[in-house]
């Protein structure tokens, strides 16, 4: 694959492999999302958030970051986090009907914040801030532990407010800037 600077990128390489890893866990658990196997998707997500923080942490440990990484990298996240929303409401129906109102004005000012930087921006907004990172590993360790043994109140509204708090950065950071930084790590950073 040629980079913008004309320059060939390396695209078979560890981390991109490790990024594959988890778009095939992402179909292995829609595979028990068919049989209501709530413990095995819990493990094989645990699993699956692992090979996220790995792969880009090894990827600028190794200097093996490419921008088909970086979007390859996105592409895996979103369709882990769709498959994640889809299944919420049928895995876990009492944590999600119980709680629908806080969920969904959680959800409703995400999809408000994705909206908002991609009619500014005119394409998919890839934000790569520190806040995405923690509010993923928060959620994601909510829905693992709610999986694997019971959803718990408090760990819920802290799962919700990370969320909302990074949608609340990403509105910050695109009503202050003209043009995408995809490698901006946050609203404080300086230009």
């Amino acid at each position: 694959m040629t980079s913008l600077c004309g320059m060939k990128e390396k695209i078979y390489n560890f981390p991109n492999a490790l990024t594959l890893l988890r778009m095939i866990l992402v179909g292995v658990m829609w595979l028990f999302f068919f049989q209501h196997q709530n413990v095995i998707i819990g493990v094989v997500l645990a699993i699956s958030l692992f090979t996220d923080f790995l792969d880009g942490f090894l990827a600028r440990k190794l200097r093996q970051e490419t921008k088909f990484g970086a979007k390859f990298d996105s592409l895996a996240d979103n369709i882990q986090g769709i498959s994640i929303i889809i299944w919420t409401p049928f895995l876990l129906k009492e944590m999600f009907f119980n709680n629908l109102a806080i969920i969904s004005v959680a959800m409703s000012i995400a999809v408000a914040s994705w909206l908002f930087a991609a009619i500014k921006f005119k394409r998919n907004p890839e934000f790569h801030l520190i806040s995405n990172k923690i509010a993923m590993c928060v959620i994601g360790l909510f829905i693992v532990h709610a999986l694997i043994f019971t959803y718990n109140q408090i760990f819920l509204y802290v799962a919700v407010v990370v969320g909302i708090a990074t949608s609340a950065e990403e509105i910050l950071i695109t009503s202050t800037h003209e043009e995408i930084d995809e490698n901006i790590k946050t609203f404080f950073q300086k230009n």
